[in-house]
């Protein structure tokens, strides 16, 4: 139990989502009386970076897999406004700077 309590996103979401699952399943062999509302929120709510759980909430999910596929969309949408932010950005200072 500390060690899934432990877990943060710091990184990757693949690698945070592979630890995750991987201590859930340790926790469930030995105590199987832990519900899908406990893993949800503690992957959700309690761990995941705060640019994609705020997404995620709204959606009240009830698996971690769902959970999961819903995060690398947001990542996605994510990378590609960053994209567009400093594309941008950099295609004005050019604009300006000549």
């Amino acid at each position: 139990m500390k060690e899934l309590l432990s877990i943060r996103q710091t990184s990757d979401l693949q690698d945070y989502y592979d630890h995750f699952y991987q201590s859930m399943h340790r926790l469930l062999v030995h105590n199987d009386k832990h519900d899908g509302i406990f893993f949800i929120t503690r992957f959700i709510i309690d761990a995941l970076k705060p640019d994609i759980r705020s997404t995620i909430q709204l959606h009240k999910l009830r698996t971690i897999h769902a959970a999961m596929s819903l995060d690398l969309l947001q990542v996605e949408v994510l990378e590609a406004s960053n994209r567009r932010f400093y594309n941008k950005t950099s295609e004005d200072f050019n604009k300006y700077s000549a």
